[in-house]
């Protein structure tokens, strides 16, 4: 069965391999900070059924860098320095599961973002880590 994707979701593609893996990846176009989301598929899942907390704490990661590089708009990257993940629920094949981000410190050279992956109104995933900046040439 074939799930609609949510009105104001557009597929967004950061041209990283690894993301196109586990992809589509959407993002809501109109998000004051970036808002990534996804519907999870069979391959998103793991033997009981539920979505992978490998691949919650990617979409968290991933969420939280490029929000904070959103926010920044100066050209710099981040890569992250440490991320904790707590897995409060789950989510199953066909459900469409959405990571909010909340930059709680975005400036000088290390960033700290909240992220809460969630199904609906239900709160499956909180994140927080700490992510360090640096411009292109830095990482040569």
């Amino acid at each position: 069965m074939s799930h609609p994707v949510p009105e104001g979701y557009q597929p967004i593609d950061f041209g990283i391999p690894f993301l196109q893996l586990i992809g589509p990846v959407y993002h809501k176009v109109e998000a004051p900070v970036l808002h990534l989301a996804m519907r999870i598929e069979h391959k998103h899942c793991n033997a009981l059924g539920s979505v992978h907390g490998g691949l919650l704490a990617t979409l968290a990661d991933v969420a939280s860098v490029r929000a904070l590089v959103q926010a920044r708009n100066n050209g710099q990257r981040a890569f992250t320095i440490s991320l904790n993940t707590d897995y409060i629920g789950q989510a199953v094949e066909g459900d469409w599961i959405e990571a909010h981000i909340t930059i709680k410190k975005g400036s000088g050279g290390v960033a700290f973002a909240l992220c809460e992956i969630k199904v609906d109104d239900k709160l499956i995933v909180v994140s927080s880590g700490s992510f360090k900046f640096f411009t292109p040439s830095e990482a040569s």
